[in-house]
């Protein structure tokens, strides 16, 4: 893969195609991401197929194309979501708070690398009417100290 140390961005990528080397097939699109919250980094592209949701593992990704993802065949998908991590809009649905206990909003987008799955950073939200006013915030993946099940925790924010 010559994809290594390169950083995606999930609004980017969400609902590009996957495309399988071996068959010449279009399984899906990008749906989600699967992120591992104790490691704090994506663990699978959650791919929506025609029989629902299915995981693509990030070492089974070939490339990230401009108009496409591939995958050497069919086999690197597997369906469900499997019993590990939680989905970026999971996570998205929590709200992000500050060590002083500040709400930050919410998780809006990621960025991540292959093909480690690090993450880079977060973009939180908060404010405004339907995004219109919103106030947006670009965190450094350092400052996360926890993707827990009911918030997202990070250092203090520097004004």
């Amino acid at each position: 893969m010559d994809e290594a140390g390169k950083a995606y961005v999930l609004s980017e990528i969400r609902g590009r195609q996957v495309v399988s080397i071996a068959e010449g097939e279009r399984p899906g699109q990008v749906k989600d991401l699967l992120i591992e919250p104790t490691e704090k980094k994506v663990i699978a592209l959650v791919i929506g197929t025609s029989g629902g949701d299915s995981t693509l593992p990030l070492h089974a990704v070939r490339a990230i194309g401009p108009d496409a993802i591939t995958i050497p065949d069919r086999t690197s998908l597997t369906p469900g979501l499997g019993e590990s991590g939680k989905t970026f809009s999971e996570l998205s649905k929590l709200p992000v708070l500050d060590a002083a206990g500040t709400d930050q909003g919410h998780l809006d987008d990621v960025t991540f690398e292959l093909p480690s799955g690090v993450l880079i950073s977060l973009k939180t939200k908060s404010g405004g009417v339907f995004g219109i006013g919103a106030n947006r915030e670009n965190l450094p993946a350092a400052l996360v100290r926890s993707l827990g099940p009911s918030a997202v925790t990070v250092e203090n924010l520097v004004p």
